[in-house]
Formats: structure tokens, C-alpha cells, sequence
């Protein structure tokens, strides 16, 4: 169970375009990790 109640209030949730010059594409795990960082959450609840 959740620590407590989800509502729309309470989640974040965006847009972002991801630039990666140098490299054919970034990895779901690699954007979810660095996302996870940056935003500080658990990378296991981050979706994409």
C-alpha cells in the first residue's frame, strides 16, 4: 500500500524533450535514473 493517498495534487507530472547530441538515442532506465535524481523521488516511480 501506498504511504499515503495518491491524488492528482500530489503527482508530478510533465513534459520534457531530451536532447542528446553525439549519441543515436538514451535509454528508458538511464532517463528514469537520471530523472529520478534530479527530482528527487524514487527511480521506481517514475514512468515514461
Amino acid at each position: 500500500m501506498a504511504e499515503k493517498a495518491v491524488t492528482i495534487r500530489t503527482r508530478k507530472q510533465f513534459i520534457i524533450d531530451v536532447l542528446h547530441p553525439g549519441r543515436a538515442n538514451v535509454s528508458k532506465a538511464e532517463l528514469k535514473e537520471k530523472l529520478a535524481r534530479i527530482y528527487d523521488v524514487k527511480e521506481r516511480l517514475n514512468y515514461l
